[in-house]
């Protein structure tokens, strides 16, 4: 394999439309990412007063989670957040949603010294199993393996995002992460994208996508519970909503993942409704992440699901899709 594309095309044909298997040792390209760089002196301050997370507490031995919203609270964009040099940071987002977040953030710019740009330069990797033990042996000790831990891997910035199996992200031009698969030989171990998708699932993590912007506050993603929101680092966009929110009120929706039986694919962002009185259907939810894990025929989906969720829906075993009411979904919560 001697190029990006070669192996971009690979990983496409690894994917199996029809079931999901994870596997245990993995290699794949993160094509639906993209990668924008915020780099100046005040790079960190002007992060600080726009991102949910505390910036100044990621360094280059440890990452975070992001997200960017409205001044109502509403998330234009989130994902993983890295510092790759004292004054230079990488927001990862989903590729639907780059040219928007970026002109979000470069509207809050004027006044700060920093410039700010899609690296279509750089790329991301995941390596799982085996050649991810290689690589963070080399760096740190087993015993300290912990999510959001960040190294330097020669050119390539790596991050640790799962521990079962144990993952790395990797971030680099497309010449170091080809030479880093060569050197390892993972070629026998080449995947398609939906591993990181299983990868996130197990972990509760989505992150806003087109069908998603503008629509949910960060607690919705329960960013609550890792390091994508700070609550104590002071103001930035849309922290009054956000702390409000989780002091002086009950969230009304929240992530939820599920086992989904339907007779249709599910698209990210699909509304969903549940029956109340007199056989009507009101709103309750939207879908956040969608992984197929099997298809017995095209009326018979197997899905493995992020729901963001009224407390209601929740508790029901059946919900429908807003645009397609006469479509039932059978739902199994994942504990």
């Amino acid at each position: 394999m001697q190029t990006w594309p070669e192996f971009l095309s690979a990983c496409q044909q690894a994917a199996n439309p029809e079931r999901f298997t994870p596997k245990a040792d993995a290699v794949y390209a993160v094509s639906s990412l993209s990668i924008i760089e915020i780099r100046g002196t005040d790079a960190e301050s002007f992060l600080q007063g726009q991102l949910s997370n505390d910036v100044s507490a990621v360094t280059s031995t440890q990452s975070s989670f992001a997200s960017h919203s409205t001044a109502k609270g509403r998330m234009l964009s989130s994902g993983r957040f890295f510092r790759a040099e004292p004054q230079c940071f990488y927001y990862l987002v989903d590729q639907s949603i780059a040219e928007s977040s970026l002109a979000a953030l470069k509207k809050y710019s004027v006044f700060s010294k920093v410039e700010l740009s899609i690296r279509n330069d750089l790329h991301c990797l995941v390596v799982s199993g085996s050649a991810a033990e290689a690589c963070c042996s080399l760096h740190t000790s087993k015993a300290s393996y912990a999510l959001e831990q960040q190294f330097q891997a020669g050119e390539v910035l790596a991050s640790v995002i799962a521990l079962e199996p144990l993952s790395l992200l990797m971030i680099a031009p497309s010449s170091e992460l080809l030479a880093y698969i060569s050197q390892h030989q993972l070629t026998e171990h080449i995947a398609d994208e939906t591993q990181l998708s299983w990868l996130n699932h197990q972990q509760r993590l989505a992150f806003v996508s087109a069908p998603l912007q503008d629509q949910l506050i960060a607690q919705m993603l329960n960013y609550q519970n890792n390091s994508a929101i700070s609550f104590t680092k002071g103001c930035y966009t849309g922290q009054e909503i956000i702390a409000r929110s989780q002091y002086r009120g009950k969230l009304k929706r929240q992530l939820y993942r599920a086992k989904v039986t339907a007779n249709t694919a599910i698209a990210v962002g699909a509304q969903l409704s549940i029956a109340s009185g007199n056989e009507r259907l009101s709103s309750c939810g939207v879908v956040a992440s969608s992984l197929v894990c099997s298809q017995q025929d095209s009326n018979s989906w197997q899905l493995d699901c992020l729901l963001v969720l009224t407390e209601a829906a929740a508790e029901s075993d059946t919900l429908f899709l807003t645009e397609q009411p006469s479509t039932a979904l059978t739902l199994q919560l994942i504990t």
